[in-house]
């Protein structure tokens, strides 16, 4: 068996070559192409229908997955309810082998007994982005041992600080984003749409978004366009130092 991965990234010529051969292919050989999206006219999609199978594997949305991680946890024989779902999504992110392997955790954990909400806080680790969106919470609501708890936990698990800066300072992109075309008067729904927010960063933002006014949020871009040209050679020191020295000015702002 020959099998190809990241099939749909080929060029149309390599495709069609590959239709072509199928017309008469090698009569002791099968041939599998694994392929994250096929549109209905792809080359491959039409010559596979013709002559051979095609097999689809449908990923649920984001707002399934709570669903499908009940049917997972009921298939591997883990006592799992509907909030104990939707609390290991939110923590594991919306990646299904990541979810599986919290599952297969939380079955070595508890065995056959129920899953509890304190069960999953305890063994499944949040994703990056939710931690993210923790330091926000922190920042926003002037925590400030929370968010620079959060910055130390994130640093143990890995975590560098120009990278973490990035992810922070995309966030408040996002946030003043949303803030002005509110400001414009946009319903929530059609922000999430022209933003392509999934609902959890969506719930979050607009979340976040109740408790800050345009002009807060302008001030932190500010001091975070600050920050990043001083990461990017305007000062020389260490990139921890700038990264919390700007997170000290965030907690500073007061709404106006």
């Amino acid at each position: 068996m020959v099998l190809v991965h990241d099939a749909q990234a080929w060029r149309k010529p390599d495709k069609e070559e590959i239709a072509a051969y199928l017309e008469s292919p090698a009569p002791d050989a099968c041939l599998t192409l694994v392929g994250t999206t096929l549109p209905p006219k792809d080359p491959l999609r039409k010559a596979f229908q013709k002559k051979g199978e095609v097999l689809e594997y449908r990923a649920p949305k984001s707002w399934e997955l709570p669903e499908w991680t009940l049917r997972q946890a009921k298939k591997l024989g883990v006592s799992l309810g509907s909030a104990e779902a939707k609390l290991l999504v939110e923590r594991a992110g919306a990646h299904q082998q990541s979810i599986l392997r919290e599952l297969e955790k939380l079955l070595s954990y508890k065995g056959r007994a129920r899953v509890t909400a304190e069960d999953v806080e305890l063994l499944v680790p949040r994703t990056l982005e939710a931690r993210v969106f923790d330091l926000v919470d922190a920042v926003v609501d002037g925590h400030g041992y929370a968010a620079f708890t959060i910055v130390e936990d994130l640093y143990g698990s890995g975590e560098k600080p120009t990278g973490l800066f990035y992810r922070l300072l995309r966030h408040y992109q996002q946030l003043s984003r949303v803030l002005a075309l509110r400001e414009e008067g946009w319903p929530q729904a059609q922000i999430q749409s022209e933003l392509q927010l999934k609902p959890y960063p969506a719930k979050k933002l607009f979340k976040q978004a109740g408790n800050y006014s345009v002009e807060r949020a302008r001030a932190a871009l500010g001091h975070l366009a600050e920050t990043d040209a001083r990461m990017k050679g305007q000062a020389n020191t260490p990139a921890e130092f700038e990264l919390e020295l700007c997170l000290g000015r965030l907690l500073a702002l007061r709404e106006v």
